[in-house]
């Protein structure tokens, strides 16, 4: 059996070839690596610096560096090179597991690459088109810490090529953007893959993109297992301490493509969910405390967050902004023609917090959640990354324990001039002043389905309209403690409208709780709703006030109950006329017809569950999900 050492340099030897086979038709890479170390008592060792190895590599090769010698602080230069650089605790002329054990599965040691803190340099610097690979490395301590305008305090990749971390640990790293790793494309593609047991943590940068940096025509792709970005801070200071950028605490992206779908490091559960759980955690910024993405104003900016492994769904957990936007922030207002969106899909965000948008802010952009509507996500793409559904007992599709931090409070989801298409999410045990907010002053696609609003704390109301058209499809709301007297705020600028479609959905809540406010010219236009306030909504169609019969409220289950006590079958199962060919919150196809029950205008039961068998406190089983087949 092969051990590890063994697989990664073929592999890389493999890639590099195949890479460099346009520019080099006649360079074959080398049949063994060369080796570093101390060649005064190894005389299997080739070199004894590993700049001298790098800069002595002319074909497609591997570089294994030993730790034979404490070889100082490293400012390494990698200039238009295609090479795989090999840390290992073996000796020279050994290819053994770098860990000193044959145990399967075993990470092997990262060797220490550490710069000097006194010198503005990066620790790793790439250039030129080159196509590299590190293994098994921990690279800390780099550029001055005082003040630096410079990219990339652990890497800096520049020009185009590829960059892959394997095994990598980039920590307690500085500079001005991207404190971990800076990758700026120029005059060409660069990818950055992110692999197993990778991890980019607490470090600093002076403007933006604590974690990572990414600029231009860029792909990362971050989808192995064991792998996060954590704990990294985005100042966004200038020399004179004034606020400057500060966006993207874990990851900024100007231009050019993220994918994100590893589960993180194993650890977490739905209601604890330590930073060390979650993919993107415990990140801070000025805003965007997760990931910040624009538009570079040549290229669109699309950040995707997908699940890979079913029972730990990808998670954004624990960010913080100390403006707004603790886990995700999108603008495109300076890149007019180009897109910029977030794509959640089955994805979790919990625990993050800011003054404004806890949740999220977007602006002049968009946020889709389990859903493509433009096709900028490129959806259908994520299968052949790994994406798939996440377990049922997993909880995903969840926004939850998120919480805006301002006195008066504010809300966890804010959208200015941009489009909000989400389906299939639950939005539970959330602390602020709103929801979501919606401010448009042109039309937007602005839509959610399928939802679970419920368990919240909300200072004024579940969701703000100023201007533009909202629909809401097929959601329940719940459970939730209002300190203002309604659900939904409608509100309409001089010279504007506001309207909002509620159809097929329950809003419940106390007998104070109004279903709407009008200020300025706006419409509530509400068809088939079980509500608990019909005073706003007279003049739709097939709207009624009942006991939804939920199975177990105490507990957070908002499911329709069959045989609950109170009554035979709970009034919204069954009740509205079908719609298009849907799956509710539970992956459940729509517009199912229970046997025994009469039908009040169709087949489709109002809310975010479609009941498909019997449920009652007594059993839910088949309430929670348990037979939902995949639908990614």
């Amino acid at each position: 059996m092969h051990d590890y050492l063994t697989l990664l340099i073929r592999a890389a030897l493999i890639t590099m070839a195949l890479a460099a086979a346009p520019v080099r038709a006649v360079c074959l890479p080398t049949a063994q690596p060369v080796y570093v170390g101390n060649t005064a008592t190894d005389s299997q060792c080739d070199y004894d610096s590993i700049q001298a190895a790098i800069s002595a590599a002319v074909c497609p090769e591997t570089i294994v560096v030993t730790n034979e010698r404490n070889y100082g602080p490293q400012h390494l230069l990698i200039a238009g090179k295609s090479l795989s650089l090999v840390g290992s605790s073996g000796a020279c002329g050994m290819v053994v597991h770098a860990s000193g054990t044959s145990a399967a599965g075993a990470a092997p040691v990262r060797l220490p690459l550490t710069g000097n803190d006194n010198v503005d340099q990066a620790v790793v610097t790439i250039t030129g088109n080159s196509h590299v690979t590190l293994a098994n490395f921990s690279i800390s301590g780099a550029r001055d810490i005082s003040y630096t305008t410079n990219n990339g305090g652990g890497i800096v990749f520049l020009n185009y090529g590829s960059l892959t971390l394997d095994n990598v640990e980039v920590w307690n790293s500085y500079a001005g953007n991207g404190g971990g790793v800076a990758m700026l494309a120029n005059g060409g593609h660069a990818d950055l893959v992110i692999g197993t047991n990778t991890v980019i943590h607490d470090n600093i940068a002076q403007f933006s993109g604590g974690g990572i940096y990414l600029s231009g025509d860029v792909h990362m792709l971050m989808v192995q297992d064991q792998s996060a970005v954590y704990g990294n801070i985005a100042r966004g200071k200038d020399a004179g301490n004034n606020d400057v950028g500060g966006y993207g605490g874990g990851i900024y992206l100007a231009g050019g493509r993220a994918d994100i779908g590893s589960p993180g490091l194993s650890g977490c559960t739905f209601s604890v969910c330590p930073p060390q759980g979650a993919a993107i955690a415990n990140n801070q910024a000025t805003s965007g405390g997760g990931i910040a993405v624009f538009s570079d104003g040549i290229r669109d900016g699309v950040a995707t967050a997908f699940t890979t492994v079913p029972s730990r769904p990808t998670t954004l957990s624990g960010n913080s902004g100390t403006f707004n936007a603790g886990a995700v922030y999108a603008n495109s207002a300076y890149a007019q023609g180009h897109r910029v969106a977030i794509c959640l899909f089955e994805t979790n965000i919990l625990g993050n917090q800011a003054p404004v948008s806890a949740v999220g802010l977007i602006e002049a952009a968009a946020l889709y959640v389990n859903t493509d509507p433009s096709g900028v996500c490129a959806a259908t793409s994520l299968p052949a990354l790994g994406a798939t559904d996440c377990d049922d007992s997993a909880q995903c599709n969840t926004m939850a324990f998120n919480q805006d931090t301002a006195v008066a409070g504010d809300e966890l989801l804010r959208l200015d001039n941009s489009d909000l298409v989400a389906d299939r999410f639950a939005l539970r045990e959330n602390q602020a002043a709103f929801a979501i907010i919606t401010l448009s002053n042109e039309p937007h696609a602005m839509r959610i389905s399928n939802c679970l609003v419920s368990d919240n704390q909300f200072k004024a109301s579940a969701i703000y309209v100023d201007d533009g058209i909202f629909n809401i499809d097929g959601c329940t709301f719940a459970g939730n403690t209002l300190v203002g007297n309604r659900f939904f705020t409608l509100y309409a600028d001089a010279g504007s409208s506001t309207t909002l479609n509620l159809t097929r959905s329950i809003a419940q809540g106390d007998a104070d709780d109004k279903t709407a406010l009008y200020v300025g010219p706006s419409a509530l236009h509400a068809d088939y709703n079980l509500l608990s306030d019909l005073s706003s909504v007279s003049g739709g169609t097939a709207n009624f006030s009942a006991d939804p019969d939920f199975v177990d409220t105490a507990h957070g289950d908002y499911h329709l109950a069959y045989y609950a006590s109170s009554q035979p079958y709970s009034p919204a199962i069954d009740y509205a006329p079908a719609s298009g060919s849907q799956i509710d919150l539970d992956g459940h196809t729509r517009n199912f017809d229970m046997a025994g029950i009469p039908n009040q205008y169709g087949p489709r039961d109002l809310g975010a569950y479609e009941l498909h068998r019997a449920c009652a406190a007594a059993d839910t089983l088949f309430c929670d999900g348990f037979e939902l087949p995949l639908h990614f």
